[in-house]
């Protein structure tokens, strides 16, 4: 999380959307300094701000989840930068890498498992991203497609004029082709139920190519009733992902809507 005291605004950044580029550029150029952790979510920021901070312009960054998916296999597959297999980037060791990263990293090295058995096996539940919980909260939030296009809102509406274009410093190596040529005919539906209703919310839609594939309307129940009810507890109180409960209540969520093909 970056926040400038002298321009009054905090971004919170999301994995996987670019915002390392806006981040660099943040702290290079527009009086930007990093506080609390890299990928603190809004209501950690809120709950320890002054009331003068929980005034500042709060912006993020969104990205279509079918192409964060394509982007976290092509990572695995290329086991990218060396991570999956450094002991020094094991989350015990201090790094990021999770028991999980290494159970799906496994998983495709040991059966050299294609995209749709990867989504199969490890992307088949409801998705939402954690990090945007109380959205609400946000002043604007960016388009990882138009990246370069919402940065420059942002610095208009704060009116702070711009430095230089926002570099791609994290591209990730492997990934040779357009997401939705990972996606297979056999794996649309299931995208669709587990994805569809997070796009639909952020203004994405399924791909054209995918025909008359719908996202069903359980699945809409279900997120618009999990969406509604992390939005109403962000209106209160912090919601740490770090925290037990609150880590056991995710884990009962995603095997409560777990999809099978």
């Amino acid at each position: 999380m970056i926040i400038s005291h002298k321009h009054r605004f905090v971004f919170v950044e999301i994995p996987h959307t670019g915002s390392h580029s806006i981040s660099a550029q943040l702290v290079a150029h527009y009086g930007g300094q990093p506080i609390l952790r890299k990928h603190a979510n809004v209501t950690q920021f809120l709950g320890q701000a002054s009331a003068d901070e929980r005034s500042y312009f709060k912006f993020a960054t969104v990205r279509n989840p079918l192409d964060s998916s394509a982007t976290d296999y092509a990572k695995l597959k290329n086991n990218h930068k060396g991570q999956f297999t450094d002991p020094a980037k094991l989350m015990e060791n201090g790094g990021h890498v999770t028991k999980d990263h290494l159970r799906e990293f496994n998983f495709i090295r040991d059966n050299h498992a294609d995209f749709a058995a990867f989504f199969r096996k490890f992307r088949s539940k409801l998705y939402n991203n954690w990090f945007l919980v109380g959205d609400q909260h946000f002043d604007y939030v960016i388009r990882f497609e138009r990246l370069q296009e919402g940065f420059s809102e942002v610095l208009d509406r704060l009116r702070i004029e711009q430095v230089a274009p926002i570099p791609h410093v994290n591209r990730t190596k492997g990934k040779d082709k357009s997401y939705e040529e990972y996606f297979t005919p056999e794996i649309y539906g299931l995208a669709a139920a587990c994805y569809g209703p997070f796009m639909k919310k952020w203004g994405y839609d399924l791909p054209a190519s995918w025909g008359a594939v719908a996202i069903p309307r359980t699945s809409e129940l279900q997120f618009a009733t999990l969406d509604r009810s992390a939005r109403f507890a962000a209106r209160f109180i912090t919601l740490n992902p770090d925290n037990a409960i609150l880590h056991r209540a995710k884990v009962f969520t995603d095997m409560a809507t777990n999809r099978k093909s």
